[in-house]
């Protein structure tokens, strides 16, 4: 089995700048077109990590080697100050022009992990810094380098000027993973360190529990001028980390991480001990640090990376990585058994920490192969997974997917899926080039997917002649701007899902449909995501014969003009 590290989210920086929109728009002729592709970067080596929407378009955070990456002439640096700085860009909603570019950073090295942005329009980026002379601002801020691995936090206003910043960390590694902003203009990070010296005096934890070198996680928040107000160790005595924070719609405070210790979870939870090598860890805190549940959740084998968002009503929907088959509550997942080696794993819980659903979603192989995973959700409700994939089975979703190709070597695939809110169901998923797939991404007001990935020169096919910049920048990576149309399931399904009923369900082989529209396609996949059956049955009632498969689990998906429903059903 190969093994992967809990902290994978570091990795992010690893795929190179490149930005995606998926637009929930346009007729059923194949599931995905490309409509747009520009190249972003210079001479040398570029990445794109973070991306976040503001009311004028969209903020891209990265890093870049470059002498001559555009930055615009009111940047705060209009020149390099290190080996790799921070880029901060705003393009306008056309994606058609740079209203504001800027480097970021030190005489050393500079690198993005997360990023958040406020309702008045804030911009909060965090990362990694080894420069001594990274610029400070504000009357909090730490203006020396504390020692160890350290962070910086930055805040921008909409124009792109700094509000406070400082140096984050103590005298051991600390890492920030995510950030984010609540209505009142407070902000989270979350993250894992190894540092003793980092608690306040109020601190629902002031210990740092993991023994050397393990990590503990921690939970922390400023005010809207930087000061800290609080900070808190969760953790054990193994390795233990905080990898995404979610703030719902009603100011309730999430997050989930993976931990190698026990007595982490709160008494009374779904799972009160870790039951293997890494569990994730799921749970909520008030506003002050202190849980209000924390439930362990994962099998024998190691659990890791994993990402929150809230679902449908007071519902939390998680998607990480396991390489454990014996996960629980998967029998009314779409996928139910353990694919092979490593897969991604989507799972959702009530408000309360109660387990509502699971399903695997895997083949054969490494799933995801980089360890990458981003969820969003689309304006009406459908979860968007970012990930990657080293297999050729059960990872794919509806026909004509936008890259067809099987992955060609070690390195995997990008993968992209929308997984129905309502059923739990894939509506679909597809391949998406080369390598680690997207790295982060939004939804825009037009029900856009806004995403960020790395590409090179090896496939100018996705750069079309309207691009922003139709040339390769050189350097082994560089940004791209790419949006893909999505045909097959636009905002019109899913605001109004076809609701058909199936029966008998178990079937032998016979099974009857019935629908309050006229049904233009039936297609039936297996639990390797092939499509094993097609009917174009013209009617709103009409009988099918199955007997010839072998008997398993079905996704059984009809279509009736802009509506879409999808069903399981049981072959006996």
């Amino acid at each position: 089995m190969r093994h992967f590290s809990i902290y994978a989210s570091e990795l992010k920086w690893l795929a190179c700048a490149f930005y995606l929109i998926l637009s929930a728009v346009g007729n059923a002729q194949t599931d995905q077109e490309l409509v747009y592709g520009s190249y972003l970067g210079g001479l040398d080596w570029d990445n794109s990590t973070c991306i976040e929407q503001s009311q004028m378009g969209y903020w891209l955070i990265g890093e870049t080697s470059s002498l001559n990456f555009p930055v615009t002439p009111n940047a705060l640096f209009t020149s390099p100050r290190g080996l790799t700085d921070i880029t901060v860009t705003h393009l306008n909603s056309a994606l058609s022009e740079i209203n504001y570019s800027t480097y970021w950073g030190g005489i050393g090295e500079e690198l993005v992990f997360a990023s958040a942005i406020s309702s008045n329009g804030h911009l909060a980026i965090s990362g990694f810094t080894n420069s001594a002379n990274f610029p400070t601002e504000g009357l909090n801020a730490i203006e020396e380098k504390p020692g160890g691995s350290d962070n910086f936090i930055t805040v921008f206003d909409p124009e792109g000027s700094v509000v406070w910043s400082t140096y984050f960390g103590g005298v051991g590694n600390d890492r920030i993973l995510d950030l984010a902003y609540d209505n009142n203009g407070f902000l989270y990070a979350v993250g894992f360190t190894t540092s003793p010296n980092l608690a306040t005096p109020n601190a629902y934890s002031q210990t740092l529990e993991g023994l050397p070198p393990a990590s503990d996680g921690f939970m922390c928040k400023f005010d809207s001028n930087g000061g800290l107000l609080w900070f808190s160790y969760y953790g054990g005595l193994e390795n233990d980390g905080i990898g995404d924070i979610e703030i719902s719609d009603d100011e309730r405070i999430f997050f989930s991480g993976t931990s190698l210790s026990n007595g982490i979870a709160t008494p009374g939870s779904y799972q009160t001990q870790n039951n293997g090598n890494s569990d994730f860890i799921i749970g909520e805190i008030d506003s002050n640090g202190f849980p209000i549940w924390i439930t362990y959740y994962g099998g024998s084998e190691l659990d890791g990376t994993i990402r929150i968002i809230q679902g449908e009503g007071s519902t939390l929907f998680l998607a990480g990585i396991t390489a454990s088959a014996d996960l629980t509550g998967t029998q009314n997942g779409f996928q139910p058994n353990f694919g092979g080696e490593v897969d991604l794993f989507l799972t959702r819980f009530d408000f309360n920490g109660n387990h509502l659903w699971s399903s695997y979603f895997g083949g054969s192989f490494l799933e995801p192969d980089c360890f990458n995973i981003k969820i969003n959700k689309d304006n009406f409700g459908n979860y968007v997974i970012a990930s990657s994939t080293g297999s050729t089975n059960n990872v794919i979703f509806g026909s004509n997917p936008l890259d067809g190709g099987p992955p060609s070597s070690i390195s995997g695939k990008g993968l992209i899926s929308k997984i129905s809110s309502g059923s739990n169901l894939p509506i679909w998923s597809t391949y998406l080039l080369e390598g680690c797939g997207l790295v982060d991404l939004v939804i825009n007001d037009s029900n856009n997917i806004v995403g960020v990935t790395g590409l090179n020169d090896s496939d100018p096919s996705f750069i079309t002649p309207n691009a922003l910049q139709p040339t390769y920048g050189g350097g082994g990576s560089d940004g791209a701007i790419i949006v893909i149309q999505d045909n097959i399931v636009t905002s019109t399904v899913e605001r109004q899902t076809l609701d058909f009923q199936l029966y008998p369900n178990p079937t032998a082989g016979l099974f009857q449909i019935q629908s309050p529209h006229v049904v233009d396609r039936l297609e039936i996949y297996d639990q390797l995501g092939r499509l094993v059956n097609e009917r174009k049955p013209i009617g709103t009632q009409f009988e099918l014969d199955i007997s010839a498969l072998p008997s398993g689990i079905y996704l059984v998906r009809a279509l009736s003009g802009q509506l879409v429903g999808s069903s399981k059903m049981i072959k006996q």
